[in-house]
This record gives C-alpha cells, sequence and structure tokens, in this order.
C-alpha cells in the first residue's frame, strides 16, 4: 500500500492510525471508534463535508459544536466540547515522519487536542500531506488560512488579497500552531483516519 509507511510512521508515535479509500469509509470507521461516546467538535471543513454532526446526532450521540450554535453561545459550546468523551477534528498538515500539525486562532481545537476528552479523533485527507515543518506551516499559512479568513468574513490582510503577510491583525486566526511530535500521555486514545483522497482545508 502506498502510505504503508506513513501509517507505520503514525503508529512509531503513538497514534492509532488507520486507512480509508474513501469518504464512506471514513465516516463509518470514525462512527464505530466514537460508540456512544459524547462528541466535542472542532472547527472542521473536514467534519462538516462528511456529514458526521448529522449522522452522530442521528444515532442518539451527545454531540457539541460550536458551528451549530449562535454567536452568543459560540464560547459556551467550545467549553462543552472539550468536556466531550471523544474530540472530533481534523488537521492542517500531516507529515510524512508521522508528525501532526494544526493553527489556531481561538484556540479550543489546540487546547482539546493536547488535553481534556479522553479520546482524540482526527480525519486527515491525502491533501494535507507535507515533508517537513517548515511546510506544513507554509501551507496552513498559504492555503488555509486565507480561504478560511474569507469564508468566517475576518478583517485579515489575507482574507483581502489572499496571501499571509504574517499581521497583526485583532482577527488574526493563525495566533497557535500546534506540532506534534508524539500522541500527548494524558490520552487514552489519540486516531488519526487518513482517507486517500482530498478533503477540508
Amino acid at each position: 500500500m502506498e502510505y504503508e509507511k506513513l501509517l507505520k510512521n503514525l503508529k512509531n508515535r503513538g497514534f492509532d492510525a488507520y486507512y480509508c479509500t474513501n469518504d464512506e469509509e471514513a465516516i463509518q470507521k470514525t462512527l464505530d471508534l466514537i460508540g456512544n461516546d459524547s462528541v466535542g467538535i472542532g472547527g472542521s471543513i473536514t467534519v462538516r463535508d462528511l456529514g458526521l454532526y448529522e449522522r452522530l446526532i442521528e444515532r442518539g450521540n451527545s454531540v457539541f459544536w460550536n458551528w451549530k450554535v449562535d454567536d452568543s453561545q459560540k464560547d459556551a459550546m467550545r467549553r462543552e466540547a472539550m468536556r466531550a468523551q471523544v474530540y472530533l477534528c481534523s488537521a492542517n498538515a500531516l507529515l510524512v515522519d508521522g508528525r501532526v500539525m494544526n493553527i489556531d486562532g481561538t484556540g479550543n481545537r489546540v487546547a482539546a487536542t493536547t488535553f481534556g476528552p479522553a479520546r482524540v479523533i482526527m480525519i486527515i485527507g491525502k491533501n494535507k500531506l507535507v515533508n517537513s515543518v517548515d511546510e506544513g506551516i507554509e501551507r496552513t499559512r498559504k492555503e488555509c488560512c486565507p480561504q478560511n479568513a474569507r469564508r468566517m468574513n475576518l478583517k485579515t490582510p489575507c482574507a483581502i488579497t489572499g496571501k499571509c503577510t504574517d499581521c497583526t491583525a485583532p482577527d488574526r486566526m493563525c495566533n497557535i500552531i500546534s506540532n506534534f511530535e508524539r500522541k500527548p500521555n494524558g490520552f487514552k486514545s489519540f486516531v488519526v483516519v487518513f482517507v486517500d483522497k482530498e478533503l477540508g482545508l
């Protein structure tokens, strides 16, 4: 398999790693892993596009996602998501050596994936594969943040120009960069569901 080395590298770093060929495989694997547990969701185009929120609600899981409430409730919902048994999100970059990178503006995704829930599940598409930390940062700042800034109507230079200027704007969304060298010790499990297709930003 083309990605066998990647999965091995992830496992060597303490992550549980699964390979899926398409959306439905990824959805089913994620649902099986979650079981009946409560779920917090971090901001994720991947999770949204896979329809996982709806699938989880339909089968009766308790789900907490700030994307599903109005602005006055978002902060409270972010905190509730961090108290769930499972935290579900994606990543901004996945290194071929098994390291995982995320960038965050508010900090809820970085916080919940470093300590809090018993388990973390990240669903990551092949478009997020990079060869180095520098490539991961470049991918995030040049590709992800400008598109997300526009989607969220943020007042940042990148939302206007489509290019990162390493700004200090109040709406800046790349405030925190996390680089997972290995699974944090406090988690029961930290799962990467790798999908052999492009997903999210």
